[in-house]
């Protein structure tokens, strides 16, 4: 993975962790089981530990990326808009700007660093082609029309989240390494269960 695509994806989890702490820190029940969860350890973050979750190097936001068929049937025009997740009307701007900002860096990613995209940001190679075809104002529509496709990874999966979160929180190196092989691990698996 080269500087940029580092750069770019310590970006977009950054945008990603400051939307979930914003929403786990806001009144009201949180949005959806994994946030009711974690939101004690995301609400204890500092400024350090959000930089420390930032730079894992794996994408912490996921689009369907495992799902080629439904990739397959929005490149058709007949992708289904029930999609996964409905965000706070306090949040909608802003998953619409981290949806943006997440499938122009897999667009983008899939055209000039195939491997690393499917390592990093969990991209099937049967999702990984369909994007690599699509005009990036096609992307700008996907983020806008199917902002709900866009989920955190392993959303079913609050241990690897609070494994993450405490890892960050603790800072020591042995801990962060461990949650780096384990979210590869995860997202390796994620990839074997694409339908394609």
């Amino acid at each position: 993975m080269d500087s940029r695509l580092k750069t770019e994806l310590r970006e977009a989890n950054e945008q990603c962790m400051t939307m979930l702490i914003d929403m786990a820190t806001r009144d009201g029940a949180p949005s959806f089981d994994l946030l009711r969860i974690i939101a004690p350890q995301l609400k204890a973050l500092d400024r350090e530990a959000l930089v420390r979750v930032s730079e894992r190097p794996y994408l912490l936001v996921d689009f369907r990326f495992q799902d080629t068929p439904w990739w397959h049937s929005l490149e058709s025009g007949n992708a289904s808009t029930s999609d996964t997740l409905t965000w706070n009307a306090h949040a909608h701007r802003a998953a619409f700007d981290l949806a943006q900002r997440a499938l122009t860096l897999a667009w983008h990613s899939v055209d000039t660093q195939r491997a690393a995209a499917i390592l990093n940001l969990g991209i099937s190679p049967g999702v990984a082609d369909t994007l690599r075809h699509l005009p990036l104002q096609e992307i700008n529509r996907i983020a806008d029309t199917h902002v709900h496709a866009m989920t955190p990874p392993w959303l079913n999966r609050p241990l690897m989240w609070c494994r993450l979160l405490d890892a960050a929180k603790d800072g020591r190196m042995e801990s962060l390494r461990f949650v780096d092989r384990l979210g590869a691990q995860l997202l390796a698996a994620d990839l074997l269960t694409d339908p394609a």
